[in-house]
């Protein structure tokens, strides 16, 4: 991986470390918690690949034991798991298959082991997303992945060409792009909602995302209810002095670009809430960022 890439990896596991901490916040709240699933899985597929990247090389035959060791006590943890969600969800299809996969391990050969642990890992993979009840994460998994590369190379496995290197490369560039399209149309968006909800975590979230306070837009802001603090979307804000109207969007977050230096009177409309107008200073070369507060009616 180059520097850019690491650095971006980085980003990737502070912004995953903060959202883990604070599950309980956000694991009822739909959309947060479809778009950290998206980036998450996506997530899981570049340490699968950066672990199989970093199993290139010939490693020891006398490490296949170790190796062997901790891959039969994850495969065994992660597939009695699993169980556990295939008798919960009564699907009786993967609990067939996971009892033919339930077996005492460390009498299979390494090739049958290989196979066992790879098929649980697909089956995680699969049902990632409603696993993480089940004790089951994203660390486990991409250990799991690199215990199974290093026990093929032990023992022998087939060596990657330079033509499947080059692959891996080209998909690891792919899925880091992907994952940051992710963190910037959906999983941002989503974590607005906590900036009033629970500053600490939207903070922290900013912090692992690198996100600094732009000053390029002469004026934006968000629309809140004074009661509930939550963002109101979907109004009208009017700069009264230049007879010019916005669409607030559904997060409640409006824009005016190009606008010129001066005093302006900023009035929000929208149904079932009293207009509100508050007075704002668009001064030059520097952005202008306010909250203005509804009252339901």
């Amino acid at each position: 991986m180059n520097k850019d890439q690491i650095a971006t990896m980085e980003m990737f596991l502070a912004v995953e470390k903060v959202c883990s901490e604070y599950h309980s916040l956000w694991r009822n709240h739909y959309g947060f918690r479809s778009a950290f699933h998206l980036f998450s899985g996506r997530l899981l597929y570049i340490r699968q690949i950066v672990h199989k990247m970093e199993s290139l090389y010939v490693l020891p035959k006398k490490d296949s034991a170790i190796f062997r060791k901790r891959l039969e006590e994850l495969t065994i943890r992660i597939s009695k798991n699993l169980l556990v969600y295939a008798l919960t969800q009564d699907d009786h299809k993967l609990i067939d298959k996971l009892d033919y996969l339930s077996s005492d391990f460390s009498e299979i050969t390494c090739d049958d082991l290989l196979r066992k642990s790879q098929d649980i890992l697909d089956i995680s993979v699969q049902h990632y997303s409603e696993l993480r009840t089940y004790f089951i994460t994203l660390a486990h998994l991409a250990e799991m992945e690199e215990n199974i590369e290093k026990l093929r190379y032990c023992t022998g496995g087939e060596s990657i060409t330079i033509q499947t290197r080059e692959k891996l490369y080209d998909k690891l560039d792919d899925l880091i792009l992907e994952a940051k399209k992710v963190l910037k149309e959906h999983l941002d968006a989503q974590s607005m909602m906590f900036r009033w909800v629970n500053k600490d975590f939207y903070e922290a979230y900013k912090k692992a995302r690198g996100i600094r306070t732009a000053y390029s837009i002469p004026l934006q802001g968000t629309v809140i209810d004074d009661a509930t603090h939550l963002p109101v979307g979907n109004a009208d804000i009017t700069i009264r002095e230049l007879k010019l109207t916005r669409h607030i969007s559904p997060l409640g977050h409006f824009r005016f670009y190009n606008l010129p230096p001066g005093q302006y009177h900023a009035k929000i409309h929208k149904y079932g809430y009293e207009d509100s107008e508050v007075e704002v200073e668009v001064q030059k070369d520097e952005g202008t960022s306010v909250d203005i507060l509804v009252h339901h009616i």
